[in-house]
């Protein structure tokens, strides 16, 4: 889907890419399928995650119809994740709509209220 990405987009996106650690670009390098990030407060989860959903919506060219959703266990990561990610979707000049974030909690929440005949 890469094609489909203009030339100064890509590279904003290589740049975002670069001001990262080798252990974030992992995540900036993530292509599809569930992920895991585990780490000590601190090592940059928030930040390597947030890069890396922003780079992995914009070469997905993800929308309000087809979102990225990113997972955290409180509150206050989910509010500093979602500000990361938006704050790069702004500077690539991107919709703010391609992406949720929820609480552990949250997400069982949202799939148990929308789902009540499953639950």
């Amino acid at each position: 889907m890469q094609d489909a990405i203009a030339p100064e987009r890509l590279a904003a996106l290589a740049e975002i890419r670069a001001t990262l650690r080798a252990g974030q670009q992992t995540l900036a390098d993530w292509r599809e399928g569930p992920l895991a990030v585990s780490a000590v407060p601190g090592a940059g989860k928030s930040t390597g995650m947030a890069a890396g959903a922003a780079i992995a919506i914009v070469r997905h060219q993800l929308n309000a119809h087809r979102q990225l959703v990113l997972v955290t266990f409180t509150r206050s990561a989910a509010a500093n994740l979602k500000a990361k990610v938006q704050r790069y979707l702004r500077d690539l000049q991107f919709p703010l709509n391609s992406f949720v974030v929820y609480t552990l909690h949250g997400l069982a929440l949202t799939i148990a209220t929308r789902n009540p005949d499953l639950s």
